[in-house]
This record gives C-alpha cells, sequence and structure tokens, in this order.
C-alpha cells in the first residue's frame, strides 16, 4: 500500500494505491503522481500479520528497484508489580502494544493478559516503536511508571528493534477520586441525573 507521507489512517481513506506481489515477489503501483510517500508492505493472517514501511520520493519518471524489508517479529517479556514490592496476584489485568507509527497501521495492537506472578508476553510485534496500554488494573492503582531497561517508554514509547530488555511496570495504589456537580449556566442548579464520581 502506498499512502502520502504523514497521513494518518482517517486522512489517507481514499488517496491509498494498493497491490500485491506476485510469485517471484515483485510489485507494480501505477499511476503515482510526483510525492514524498510511505510505502507499507502486510504479510500473513492475524494473529501472525506484520507489517513493514519505507518512505519513497517519486517525481516525474519511473521509480524502479524499491525494496521494502521484512525484519523478524520480535517479542516482549515483562512484569507488571506494586510500588511498594508487596505480592499480589495479577490475574485479570491486560495490556496492549499500539503502534506509534508515522502514517497509519495496517497491523494493529498486540496483547496479552498477565499472569497470577505479574509476567507476560507479547508475541508476534513488527519492528517499530509502540504505546503500551495498560487495562483492568486493581481498583484504585495506575499505571506510574515503565522502563525498558533505562528507556522511559511512557513518554518514548517501546522500541522493538531485535532483542528488547523487558519491561518493568510498576503499580502505584494513589489514584485519586475526583467529585463535582455538573451545573446549569443559566440556573446555577445542579443538572437532574448529571453528577458523576470518577477515579
Amino acid at each position: 500500500t502506498l499512502a502520502p507521507l504523514g497521513s494518518d489512517i482517517l486522512s489517507v481513506l481514499g488517496q491509498t494505491m494498493a497491490t500485491t506481489v506476485d510469485k517471484n515477489a515483485n510489485f507494480e503501483i501505477r499511476g503515482v503522481t510526483p510525492g514524498s510517500y510511505a510505502i507499507y508492505a502486510l504479510m500473513g493472517t492475524y494473529p501472525h500479520n506484520f507489517q513493514t514501511h519505507r518512505q519513497i520520493d517519486v517525481y516525474d519518471k519511473d521509480l524502479d528497484g524499491v525494496e521494502v524489508q521484512f525484519a523478524p517479529l520480535v517479542k516482549v517479556t515483562g512484569t507488571v508489580r506494586l510500588r511498594d514490592g508487596t505480592a499480589r496476584d495479577m490475574t485479570g489485568i491486560a495490556l496492549s502494544l499500539r503502534p506509534r507509527a508515522d502514517g497509519f497501521a495496517l497491523v494493529h495492537e498486540r496483547g496479552a493478559d498477565v499472569h497470577k506472578d505479574g509476567s507476560f508476553e507479547i508475541e508476534n510485534l513488527s519492528e517499530g516503536n509502540y504505546d503500551i496500554e495498560l487495562f483492568e488494573p486493581p481498583e484504585g492503582f495506575y499505571m506510574e511508571a515503565a522502563h525498558s531497561g533505562e528507556r522511559n517508554v511512557l513518554d518514548l514509547g517501546v522500541e522493538c528493534t531485535g532483542k528488547t530488555a523487558p519491561l518493568d511496570i510498576v503499580l502505584n495504589p494513589g489514584a485519586a477520586t475526583v467529585r463535582g456537580l455538573a451545573m446549569d449556566d443559566k440556573t446555577q442548579q445542579p443538572v437532574a441525573g448529571a453528577a458523576r464520581s470518577e477515579e
């Protein structure tokens, strides 16, 4: 698939040009106007599908010899633990890695359930940078920190290239509670049924 460079999945709809490779892995995309593009290649079927991409610049003549290379799939392992180091059954927590891509992703996030001891592993990841998302943490807890080696993955993302250092995810029990009222601007009275409490 060929998409204008910098496009996201919403703006790119209707602008992509796609093709399939032949038995010798050759491909051809016709009618490409001059500009900068990202060329994406997708292989396999879920959950073993993965993608790669590269940037190309097209001028007013044919562009030959473009190669798109697939890197080996990556497995990420890690542990979810409590800040104070106490033991806790982590069953029921899930997490996912969502591509933090320039452009749009043909392959969506990969996820895993966390085991009782807090360990997890996520397989079949394409090389790239990912945001980490945590689901169903224990009540009152939030993800305070997450590192892969010295890398702060909450800020920088999980960099999956070759052998990725295990993720260390720290949960903090200090999630705040926010309380308030939804007020009518004119009457300055509470709006019936609109009061909420969120943690």
